[in-house]
């Protein structure tokens, strides 16, 4: 769809850009990057289900109600203050003891936040105009979510006010989680957080990307991350989507990775009325691990999308790829997942797989494994399941006393286990579970009044 063409639903943001562009006060260099990001959206405006990647996913909502665009100022006091009780309340739900760095509407607050500056081998710096020093463009930025490409990447490369760069130091070993909470104010508009990391060479952590709302909140999320690991570095990913149910969030992860380095993505999607998560891994160099596990829990009109590409760029990488969904009432999971393996990426060892559990008769999930192999000496498996709780099952414990009520909800804990099990740190683990369990006790049975 290009742009200024007649009924396109991108126009509003076009038109609003110059209002927030004037707020910024954007360097010149800067200030033609986003607008070549603006012209790229417009060229090729919110995608349709005539794209083969969004035929399972339907923006019309979206393009009837298009949220007004950002502005580019920082948090109010006012809005700081009603935003501190809760950032308090679920910071230390997930990440208690950890490093902390909280971001408003994309705008870093500090006052809210511990992660300390220069310490411990982490280092958080920040491109955008209220900076007081300033800070040029990372290695690699936009080389893996490329504004030319994706439309929502563009969007955000235009809308976002501000580019944190987040770098784990060469040789660094944290004993601490580093939590980043993105919370959305709720007041309809459109936020465009934008995270580019880098894991220096043996360098060692684990990362929470932890996105959050106010309550009954109202956003379009539109979030960025770029993920480069440099030779022998390992990062623990946690990615966890709990926003409102008013809430629509189109996020974009892409990573690369350098020699023997190890990548352990986890994504549990809890939350949000729309979700699209698009995943992008590439295996860039000799002896590279992947390792991706994804949780999406949905009920009522809830729609959850995971877009998974594993590229196997060389010889002999690993990659791993489990993705479980449980769908109740009249929610609609979407998986698309591609493992992908280049000509001579010979030696390379891959597996896939995607299960779902439909808990109503409403729920529906379209799910569709592929492999794209052009090399002969490799070995790669992919599969998918669809299914309800085993009735035998449900009969056996029934029989050792249990309810129908707990026999579901055991059945159902035990197939989310395998996932939250394998979350870095026992804190972690245990509250990623109570979050899951929360979710799932409101996953009721048409005869019954919930799974609790």
């Amino acid at each position: 769809m290009k742009r200024g063409s007649r009924g396109n639903p991108a126009e509003a943001w076009i038109q609003a850009f110059p209002a927030f562009a004037a707020t910024l006060g954007d360097s010149p260099e800067r200030q033609a990057q986003r607008e070549r990001a603006l012209a790229a959206f417009g060229e090729l405006g919110l995608p349709s289900t005539r794209l083969e990647a969004w035929r399972s996913t339907n923006l019309r909502t979206l393009e009837k109600r298009m949220p007004p665009a950002p502005t580019g100022h920082p948090p109010e006091a006012a809005l700081l203050e009603r935003a501190k009780t809760q950032i308090a309340l679920e910071a230390d739900r997930v990440g208690k003891a950890s490093l902390r760095a909280v971001f408003i509407d994309g705008h870093f607050c500090p006052s809210l936040s511990t992660l300390p500056e220069g310490e411990s081998g982490v280092r958080l710096l920040s491109i955008r105009p209220e900076s007081a020093t300033p800070v040029s463009f990372p290695e690699g930025y936009g080389e893996l979510a490329s504004a030319k490409l994706d439309a929502f990447s563009a969007l955000n490369e235009a809308f976002t006010p501000g580019i944190e760069v987040l770098e784990f130091g060469e040789g660094c070993e944290l004993d601490l989680p580093v939590h980043l909470i993105f919370l959305s104010s709720g007041d309809g508009r459109l936020n465009c957080p934008r995270l580019h990391i880098t894991g220096k060479k043996q360098s060692r952590a684990t990362l929470i990307l932890d996105f959050l709302s106010v309550p009954d909140g109202e956003n379009l999320v539109s979030s960025v991350t770029e993920i480069f690991l440099e030779e022998r570095a390992r990062l623990d990913c946690v990615v966890v989507e709990r926003e409102s149910d008013r809430t629509v969030h189109i996020a974009n992860l892409q990573t690369r990775q350098g020699r023997d380095s190890e990548l352990l993505i986890h994504t549990l999607t809890l939350g949000g009325a729309l979700v699209r998560n698009e995943l992008g891994a590439e295996l860039a160099d000799l002896g590279a691990e992947l390792d991706l596990k994804g949780l999406y829990v949905g009920l009522g009109d809830q729609h959850l999308d995971n877009h998974t590409r594993v590229d196997h760029a060389t010889p002999r990488t690993t990659s791993r790829e489990i993705y479980k969904g449980i769908l109740a009432e009249n929610a609609r999971g979407v998986f698309r997942g591609l493992i992908h393996v280049r000509p001579d990426a010979q030696k390379i060892d891959s597996t896939q797989s995607n299960m779902n559990l439909l808990l109503s008769p409403g729920a529906r999930v379209d799910t569709r494994p592929q492999l794209e192999i052009y090399a002969d000496d490799v070995k790669c498996s992919h599969g998918s399941t669809v299914g309800k709780l085993d009735e035998e099952a449900l009969f056996y414990l029934r029989s050792r006393g249990l309810s129908r009520t707990q026999a579901r909800a055991l059945l159902t804990r035990g197939f989310v286990a395998e996932i939250c099990e394998g979350l870095p740190l026992e804190s972690l683990r245990s509250a990623m579970t109570e979050l899951v369990l929360e979710k799932l006790s409101a996953c009721a049975h048409p005869d019954e009044e919930g799974l609790a």
